[in-house]
């Protein structure tokens, strides 16, 4: 009697794609989570508002999302132009959409780049665009000579306000307090209201 082999070919081939078919899932699952950062290594990722704790809520009532208000660079009044030019005069007039679209055109190094995204990042937090908002803002705090250096870090911990996250909120106003500049008072005035709420 002839014994008849048995085909396991199918079965290893099904195991194999089930195999491949869980790796990418995984990888997918692993890219599309938000990274965690402290302070210190980077902006911490934005999440959704709307999953907040009643806690958090009242935190996020706290952001101040305001325009600040533009004021121009003595050496470069007069020479700004293109779409540096184009955008601040959208920013000025309030209208936030043309000023993102100008400002958002300049390329990294080019003259008042680091300014443009200051700006373009006050008219997301105002439309509270807030991941947007956070890749200008930490481009900003990467330039210690900016002259929106201090503002960056007070926008900065506006965003952790609105997002609930009030470790980070606290870090970034007290940097700005320490700056002891033009943010300073609201930054010390946000420190305590934070530590009312506790």
């Amino acid at each position: 009697m002839v014994k008849v082999r048995k085909r396991r070919r199918p079965l290893r081939w099904v195991a194999a794609v089930v195999l491949v078919l869980l790796v990418v899932f995984v990888v997918v699952r692993h890219a599309q989570s938000p990274a965690k950062h402290s302070v210190e290594k980077g902006p911490l990722a934005p999440t959704d508002t709307g999953g907040l704790s009643p806690a958090g809520m009242q935190v996020a009532k706290l952001a101040d999302f305001s325009l600040p208000p533009y004021v121009a660079p003595h050496s470069g009044a007069a020479t700004a132009s293109g779409e540096f030019a184009t955008g601040m005069k959208a920013y000025r007039r309030g209208d936030c959409a043309n000023a993102v679209a100008h400002l958002s055109r300049m390329s990294t190094g080019q003259d008042d780049e680091v300014t443009a995204r200051f700006y373009a990042a006050a008219c997301q937090l105002a439309a509270h665009d807030l991941a947007a908002a956070t890749k200008n803002l930490w481009r900003v705090t990467g330039d210690i000579e900016s002259p929106q250096y201090e503002a960056a870090h007070y926008y900065l911990a506006q965003l952790m306000l609105a997002r609930g996250d009030v470790v980070a909120a606290r870090q970034y106003l007290r940097r700005t307090a320490d700056m002891q500049g033009d943010y300073a008072s609201r930054a010390r005035a946000e420190l305590a209201k934070l530590q009312n709420l506790h």
